[in-house]
């Protein structure tokens, strides 16, 4: 993992009041900021709602006005939580993360090629955010005009926040993966050590494994900050993005608003193209979380392979060393609800298919309603 681009992401960050520095979390004009910021946002929200956006709700089926204000709730909670948690309630679980990332950001390995610049990685994600967006408000703008900007605007820029706020965590996630295969690295030197038994491989043993047995140790530790501090942020992201998901379904394969063929059809790419923007930090997320897993299975698995070629005085403390990894074993939470690996993809799939179904029924119900009674 490179750092420095963790780090530019959390200097971008401080924008927006999500990502402060850990020596200005205390500070009286960060929590004035903080509440600045998001004060600004809610009233923005709450106007672009009540005022702009309520003409447009008066024609919404119930099952879809539902899903739209949850989708409202849900988004401004995750404002609320991601701005004023770092300089409020969560103060001091995030000091004591960032000082763990910052006074060992060194002990990992280094994934990316050294002939990208780190800030590539920055800059993409932001290119690819704005493209969309700059199509998609040319496509509702042909449509809706002015009134877009005035009923959308905000939520182009919490959907941003959200966006932003995923690819930190995909990134922060991706410090575990880095320090598991740093371990692993350090398993197989040892490994390597034990086959070639070298004269000072008995002698070094113990300083080794006690190295790696601190590093498991420091990983779990940060492991559990890291689900204090981020596991109501993940929840939010799972459930804004899967009823997006839900939401956005609905509109393209149902033509709700009227809209003419050539309408429509850019309507259709604009609502995927949000969909993807909404959904694919949270895929990347929950990847990334199972990879951490996979790191730490290969871990033990090395272990495993190391007690094979130890000698008998070594294999009780690779022996304690396995039973110390089984019992720090990483494990990423939403929140403490559920645990986050690749068959959370599958049950959100699941669930989404699932009300889906639902929809349509509900859908297919209330037309044939209003064609028996003229409504």
């Amino acid at each position: 993992m490179n750092f420095r681009l963790l780090r530019l992401i959390m200097l971008f960050g401080e924008i927006f009041a999500i990502t402060p520095r850990r020596n200005k979390v205390k500070k009286i004009r960060t929590k004035i900021y903080s509440i600045c910021v998001i004060t600004a946002l809610m009233v923005a929200s709450t106007i672009s709602v009540l005022y702009y956006r309520q003409p447009l709700y008066v024609n919404f089926s119930p099952i879809k006005l539902v899903l739209t204000i949850s989708m409202v709730l849900i988004v401004n909670i995750f404002n609320c939580y991601t701005v004023l948690a770092p300089v409020y309630f969560k103060r001091r679980q995030y000091c004591f993360l960032i000082r763990m990332l910052e006074q060992n950001d060194n002990v990992t390995l280094d994934d990316l090629c050294e002939k990208i610049p780190f800030y590539a990685g920055f800059v993409a994600p932001n290119v690819i955010y704005w493209g969309i967006t700059v199509y998609v408000s040319y496509v509702w703008t042909d449509i809706l005009g002015f009134e877009y900007y005035e009923q959308y605007f905000v939520e182009v820029i919490q959907l941003y926040f959200q966006f932003y706020y995923s690819y930190f965590l995909c990134m922060f996630v991706k410090v575990f993966v880095g320090k598991y295969k740093y371990v692993n690295f350090l398993l197989s030197e040892q490994i390597l050590y034990m086959q070639m038994r070298r004269p000072t491989t008995l002698e070094r043993f113990p300083i080794s494994m006690r190295r790696i047995e601190n590093l498991v140790c420091f990983l779990k530790e940060m492991n559990v900050a890291f689900n204090d501090v981020f596991g109501w942020p993940i929840i939010l992201i799972i459930l804004y993005s899967s009823i997006l998901l839900l939401n956005y379904l609905d509109d393209i394969f149902k033509n709700s608003f009227g809209y003419s063929k050539n309408q429509y059809v850019g309507v259709i790419i604009s609502n995927i193209s949000v969909v993807f923007l909404a959904n694919i930090g949270t895929i990347a997320l929950i990847l990334l979380c199972d990879l951490v897993l996979d790191e730490a299975k290969t871990t033990t698995l090395l272990a495993y392979k190391l007690r094979q070629y130890a000698l008998l005085v070594e294999k009780q403390e690779i022996s304690d060393f396995i039973t110390l990894m089984s019992d720090n074993f990483p494990q990423f939470t939403a929140a403490g609800f559920f645990s986050v690996n690749k068959t959370t993809i599958l049950n959100i799939m699941g669930t989404v298919t699932t009300f889906f179904i639902i929809i349509i029924q509900f859908n297919t119900s209330r037309v044939l309603y209003c064609d028996k009674y003229g409504v």
